[in-house]
């Protein structure tokens, strides 16, 4: 699928574009051309939102998303797709579940669920055992 991103701010103090109002032009899921001015083609989604700015992907430090044990707060599907959907590339899941995160089962069950997902995931485990 191709996207053109029109009229995007770039954030980013290492690009050229940074503080720019560029168009984006991204095929396959990676950025194919940034210029002032990019046509689009007939199998090409549109973007064109008002205030759209870009930037690199972002990390959270500190997520809690409950599963296991608290799937009804939320679960490690859905807190993937918020995040990805937030701007988040990668989040460290904190051990708060029902098991605590205390050993290697736990640890790949989690990363087991998180597979295939745009958010990459790296749960913490917790500093005592069964706590």
């Amino acid at each position: 699928m191709n996207v053109l991103l029109k009229s995007a701010t770039v954030i980013d103090k290492q690009s050229s574009f940074n503080q720019q109002k560029v168009d984006i032009l991204i095929e396959d899921g990676i950025i194919k051309n940034i210029d002032k001015e990019i046509t689009e083609t007939s199998n090409t989604e549109v973007v064109v939102l008002e205030n759209l700015h870009v930037s690199k992907g972002w990390f959270d430090t500190s997520v809690s998303f409950g599963e296991p044990g608290f799937e009804e707060k939320e679960t490690i599907e859905n807190g993937l797709v918020t995040a990805a959907k937030s701007g988040f590339t990668g989040v460290a899941l904190q051990p708060n579940t029902n098991p605590v995160t205390d050993n290697s089962s736990a640890l790949a069950f989690i990363k087991f669920k998180a597979q295939n997902h745009a958010t990459s995931i790296y749960p913490i485990g917790s500093l005592t055992v069964q706590s």
